[in-house]
């Protein structure tokens, strides 16, 4: 086994470790610890799933899809998140709400259709706090609509597979850690999405070159590790196949080089985007152009 493959698989096995001990012994924890490291895990783990979309940690695509059994985040399959996520790394149609699937842009001539309360909804999901609250849901039911659309369409080989390890997970929790499913929907998925809000809500802008699209923030050790250094963005994009362990390592060594490439969308750890965005909406919802 390469030398290489052991960061991820000692971050694999941490997180399963994590899962199962917070899975098992639920009902000794406080709810609010509960509910931080259960989201932490549930993120920690997307960060994973990202890590095998990119062909990491090793070669052969069916040992890494070993690597992510649990669907841990519910409402996602991970053959879906797969498919949407390559075709995100699509740098010239990046932010296009009809051709990214991970934009939050609103095309305009569709905002003018909507109710009062339904744009103050998506204004508010701007906000970061709004990001991690009134965001989580329209993500998740954002997501569930395309799913029964393609479901209904006759794509229906993904959630069959998908059902089969929900029944798997459901069985774990209710006959061996007898945790309800709304705990662990509320305990978990629920602050897990939001971590994940978190990470993506600067991580893109809509600019008319490509390359200016994508951030760059230098957080700190904690959510470098959570996020398995995909806060270090422009540099994935640019480098989709370097592993999660090598990231910060090339943009140190060639910082000035991407502060150009994106035109300095740079910014400087997490706290920071909470104190300028808490309730403040970094930009307007309808996309620029579409």
């Amino acid at each position: 086994m390469r030398l290489s493959c052991w960061p991820t698989l000692l971050v694999a096995a941490s997180i399963y470790v994590l899962f199962f001990s917070l899975t098992l012994y639920w009902a000794r924890l406080p709810w609010p610890l509960l509910v931080i490291l259960g989201g932490i895990t549930v993120a920690w783990h997307s960060s994973l799933e990202h890590e095998v979309i990119h062909g990491h940690p090793f070669a052969r695509k069916w040992i890494n899809r070993l690597l992510v059994p649990i669907p841990m985040i519910l409402w996602l399959p991970y053959e879906s998140y797969a498919k949407s996520h390559h075709k995100h790394h699509c740098d010239h149609t990046l932010t296009d709400p009809f051709e990214d699937p991970e934009s939050f842009y609103f095309p305009k001539n569709g905002w003018k259709k909507l109710a009062a309360w339904q744009k103050r909804a998506l204004t508010a999901s701007n906000t970061l706090i709004g990001r991690l609250t009134i965001g989580v849901v329209l993500v998740i039911f954002g997501t569930l609509r395309s799913e029964l659309n393609g479901f209904l369409s006759g794509a229906r080989r993904v959630w069959f597979y998908h059902g089969l390890k929900l029944l798997g997970l459901s069985a774990y929790l209710l006959l061996v850690c007898a945790m309800p499913l709304w705990v662990y929907f509320l305990s978990f998925v629920f602050p897990g999405t939001s971590v994940l809000m978190l990470r993506s809500f600067l991580e893109h802008q809509y600019a008319q070159n490509p390359k200016q699209r994508t951030a760059i923030v230098d957080a700190s050790w904690f959510w470098r590790l959570i996020f398995l250094n995909n806060c270090y963005h422009s540099v994935h994009h640019e480098h989709p196949a370097l592993p999660w362990y090598k990231l910060r390592q090339e943009y140190l060594l060639n910082a000035k080089t991407y502060c150009d490439l994106n035109n300095g969308y740079i910014h400087n750890g997490y706290f920071n985007i909470m104190s300028e965005f808490a309730l403040k909406p970094k930009e307007k919802v309808q996309h620029p152009q579409r």
